[in-house]
C-alpha cells in the first residue's frame, strides 16, 4: 500500500492529504490537467528540460509539491514506459541539489509507486523555509513561482516579496509620508472613539482624544501623522498615498474564454468601511438571482448565486489581511464574477497559519496586526463591524456555501499571493451526443474536453491558427499546444490543413 502523502494545504487536504497514489491519479483525470501542487510528465525519452524550474517553484509554493514522472496528460494521465527508472532519480536528485538553497526531495519506493502496473517515479518537493526564500535554479539563476500547472519566473516585485517573508511584517505600522491628522475623516474617527470606550473601557477606553489615537497607533507622533493602518480604516481618500490600495471588481458573462475580458468592472476607493459596504452592493447588482418562497408565511425572497454575508467575509479577509509592503503597493486586490466560478486574489500569501488551519477554532494570525486592532472597533457609517477577531469568519463562509448547496471554495496560498475560487452550483448533466457541427462561442463549456483544450477551440473560433500562434496566444508550453491539438483532430472537433513543406493550419470546421 503507497504511504499517504501530506502536504499542508485545504485544497491538497481534499485532494491529495492522505490519499494513495491511484486516488491522486484519479484526481488528476478527474480535472483532466496537472494542478497546482502536482506536475505530471511524460518522461518516456529522460527527464524533461524543465523539471528543474518545476522543482524550484514549488520549493516556493507553501506546503511544497509532488512531480510524477510517467504520465501522460495528452492521454489523460495513463502510464507510459519508462526506460531508465534509476536515472531519472538520479536526474531529479541532481537538479534539486543544484537549486539555491538545495531544495530536499522525498522520492518514492518502486512499490509504492505503481500505477496499473506500470511504475512512476514519485517526488515530494519539500517547500524551503521563508528565510531561504526565494528558491533559485542555480546560484544566480532565476527564481520562479507556481501558478496553475506552469512555472514563471518571478518578477523583480514578486522577489522582493519573498525577501518580505523573512521578517515579521509591520508595515501597517508604518507613518505615512506626507499625510496629516487633517486626512482623517472625523465622522470615522468619532465612531471609533465611541466603539472603543463601548467595548474597552478599562483598556485603550480609559484614554480620550488624541492620546487615544497615539496609543492605538492610528497616529504616530504628537504632530498627528497617521500611520498606514490608521489612514487605510479612518482615512478620508487612503489612495491619495496608496493609488493601488483598491478593489478592482469585473464580471464576465460569456463562459467563451476569447470574450471580453470583463463588463461592469468598477474601481473601489476610499477606506476599508467605505470599500467593504461597496463591494456589497456590487454583488447585489451583479450576482444573479433566483425568487425563493416562503411556505410559512407565502413571501418571497431574492436568492443570490453566493451567499452576500459570505462575500462580505471574503472581501474584508482581502482588505485586511492584504500585503502593505513596498513590493505590494503596484497590485489591487482583484474580484473576477465568471460564469461558474468567483475568484478573489489579493497580493500577500497567509502568515503564521496553513490553510489547513482557517477557521479552526482558538486559531488566528495577522499579517497586519495593528491594522486588525484598529479595525475591530472601526465601524461603516451604518453602524456595521469591519472585522471579526474570534476565528467565526471561515467557519460563517463554509456554512453558507453548505446552505446555498455550493461547492467548499477553493483556498489557494501562493506565499506571495492568495486566492479564492469559489464555483458556483453544479449545473444539470447535458447530454454527451457525437458532435456534429462547430462548437459556438457560448457552448465551447458544454464540451467535455480538458482545459487546454477549450482553450484551444475557443482560440480558433475567431479564424485558423498555427501551433506556434496558439503558443504565443494562450502562454501554454509547445509540446502541450501539439499534444491537444492532435486529440481534438482526431476527434474531429479542429480541422488540420498544410501538407510537405508547409507550416500546418487548425481551423473549427465549418
Amino acid at each position: 500500500m503507497s504511504t499517504p502523502l501530506v502536504l499542508k494545504n485545504p485544497v491538497n487536504s481534499r485532494y491529495i492529504s492522505n490519499m494513495d497514489l491511484e486516488s491522486i491519479v484519479k484526481k488528476l483525470r478527474l480535472e483532466k490537467t496537472d494542478t497546482l501542487w502536482i506536475e505530471a510528465k511524460r518522461a518516456e525519452g529522460g527527464l524533461p528540460s524543465s523539471i528543474d524550474t518545476t522543482i524550484c517553484a514549488m520549493a516556493n509554493l507553501p506546503g511544497g509539491g509532488v512531480i510524477i514522472l510517467g504520465l501522460d496528460e495528452g492521454t489523460n494521465f495513463q502510464p507510459v514506459a519508462l526506460t531508465d527508472i534509476p536515472a531519472l532519480k538520479q536526474g531529479l536528485i541532481g537538479k534539486a541539489r543544484a537549486c539555491v538553497p538545495r531544495v530536499v526531495l522525498e522520492i518514492w519506493d518502486q512499490e509504492q509507486s505503481m500505477v496499473e502496473g506500470s511504475e512512476v517515479v514519485v517526488a515530494v518537493v519539500k517547500e524551503a523555509d521563508n528565510a531561504q526564500k526565494p528558491v533559485r535554479v542555480s546560484d544566480g539563476g532565476k527564481g520562479y513561482k507556481r501558478d496553475w500547472d506552469g512555472d514563471y519566473p518571478l518578477s523583480i516585485q514578486e522577489e522582493q516579496g519573498f525577501q518580505s517573508l523573512r521578517t515579521h511584517p509591520a508595515s501597517d505600522r508604518k507613518s505615512v509620508q506626507g499625510a496629516t491628522r487633517e486626512d482623517l475623516d472625523p465622522d470615522l474617527v468619532k465612531i471609533y472613539e465611541e466603539a472603543v470606550r463601548t467595548f474597552d473601557p478599562g483598556g485603550l477606553g480609559r484614554f480620550v482624544g488624541e492620546e487615544l489615537l497615539l496609543r492605538a497607533e492610528v497616529i504616530k507622533d504628537s504632530q498627528g501623522t497617521p500611520s498606514v493602518a490608521g489612514i487605510l480604516a479612518l482615512g478620508k481618500y487612503p489612495q491619495q498615498f496608496f493609488p493601488r490600495f483598491v478593489v478592482v471588481l469585473s464580471k464576465r458573462s460569456s463562459s467563451d474564454p476569447s470574450a471580453s475580458r470583463g463588463t461592469n468592472v468598477k474601481t473601489l476607493t476610499g477606506p476599508i468601511p467605505l470599500i467593504l459596504e461597496e463591494a456589497l452592493e456590487w454583488a447585489k447588482e451583479n450576482f444573479s438571482t433566483s425568487i425563493i418562497g416562503d411556505a410559512s408565511d407565502g413571501s418571497v425572497s431574492d436568492k443570490y448565486d453566493y451567499p452576500l454575508e459570505a462575500f462580505r467575509e471574503l472581501i474584508g479577509n482581502a482588505l485586511v489581511h492584504r500585503d502593505l509592503a513596498d513590493w505590494s503597493q503596484g497590485d489591487a486586490i482583484e474580484v473576477r464574477l465568471l460564469p461558474d466560478c468567483l475568484i478573489i486574489t489579493s497580493p500577500g500569501g497567509l502568515f503564521g497559519i496553513t490553510v489547513e488551519e482557517l477557521g479552526t477554532p482558538g486559531t488566528t494570525s495577522a499579517r497586519n496586526a495593528r491594522l486588525v486592532e484598529i479595525l475591530k472597533y472601526t465601524r461603516t457609517l451604518n453602524g456595521k463591524r469591519v472585522v471579526e477577531t474570534l476565528s467565526s469568519g471561515m467557519p460563517l463562509i463554509l456554512e453558507a456555501a453548505k446552505l446555498a448547496g455550493l461547492p467548499t471554495p477553493i483556498f489557494q496560498d501562493r506565499a506571495i499571493s492568495f486566492k479564492v475560487i469559489w464555483k458556483s452550483a453544479p449545473q444539470s448533466p447535458t447530454s454527451s451526443s457525437p458532435i456534429t457541427q462547430a462548437p459556438s462561442a457560448t457552448d465551447v463549456s458544454t464540451l467535455n474536453l480538458s482545459p487546454k483544450s477549450m482553450l484551444i477551440v475557443a482560440a480558433l473560433q475567431v479564424g485558423p491558427k498555427t501551433a506556434s500562434q496558439l503558443v504565443a496566444e494562450l502562454g501554454i508550453k509547445k509540446d502541450n499546444v501539439q499534444y491537444h491539438l492532435s486529440k481534438l483532430v482526431k476527434q474531429g472537433i479542429i480541422l488540420s490543413s498544410g501538407g510537405v513543406g508547409k507550416t500546418n493550419s487548425y481551423r473549427l470546421p465549418n
